[in-house]
C-alpha cells in the first residue's frame, strides 16, 4: 500500500470510528486528524471534506467485495446475483456500517454508491430507469432485513426477491 492511500485508509477509518458515538454534523475535520495522528494538512491533501472521506470508504469496501465475486449479472442469472448481493449485505462489516449509517442518518450515501455500481457494473446497457428501479428495491428490502437483525437468511432473502422478479415477468411490467 502506498502512502497515499495509507493516508487516506487511515483518515476514514478514523471517521467511521468517530461516528460510533458522534453524529456525523458533530465530527470536525481536527477531531478526524486527531484520531488518526495525522495533519489538517495531511487531510486537505487527501480530501475536499468529511462527503468525500464517506464516499471514499465505501468505494473500497463494495471494490473489495467486487473483486472477491464476479458480480456479472448477465453471468450469474438472477437468482445468483442477488444471492451474492444479500451476502454482501449481511456480512459483517456491511452489516455494521449499514446500521451505524442509518443511526447516523447517512443512508443515502450507501444508496448512492449502490446506485453507482448497479448502473455500470453489473447491469450493462440499460435505462438508468430500470437501475433505480432495481436498485431501489433491492436497497430497501436489504435496509429492511439488516433492520429486522438479518432474521432471515442471505438464501431467504434472495427467494424472496425472486418472487418479485418472477412477478414482475410474468406480469411483463
Amino acid at each position: 500500500m502506498n502512502k497515499k492511500d495509507f493516508s487516506r485508509n487511515c483518515l476514514a477509518d478514523s471517521l467511521i470510528d468517530l461516528l460510533e458515538d458522534n453524529a456525523y454534523e458533530d465530527i470536525s475535520i481536527q477531531d478526524i486528524v486527531d484520531k488518526a495522528g495525522f495533519s489538517r494538512m495531511a487531510y486537505y491533501r487527501n480530501f475536499k471534506d468529511k462527503n468525500e472521506i464517506i464516499e471514499y470508504y465505501l468505494d473500497n469496501l463494495f471494490e473489495s467485495y467486487i473483486r472477491k465475486v464476479d458480480l456479472s449479472y448477465n453471468r450469474l442469472g438472477a437468482e445468483q446475483f442477488f444471492k451474492y448481493l444479500f451476502e454482501f449485505f449481511s456480512g459483517q462489516e456491511m452489516a455494521k456500517i449499514t446500521r451505524l449509517f442509518l443511526k447516523r442518518n447517512l443512508v443515502g450515501a450507501l444508496y448512492n454508491q449502490f446506485i453507482k455500481r448497479v448502473q455500470g457494473e453489473f447491469l450493462p446497457n440499460q435505462s438508468h430507469y430500470f437501475y433505480d428501479f432495481l436498485a431501489g428495491g433491492f436497497f430497501a428490502i436489504s435496509l429492511a432485513w439488516i433492520k429486522n437483525v438479518l432474521k432471515e437468511s442471505a438464501e431467504e432473502m434472495t427467494k424472496e426477491a425472486m418472487k418479485y422478479i418472477t412477478w414482475l415477468k410474468e406480469k411483463r411490467l
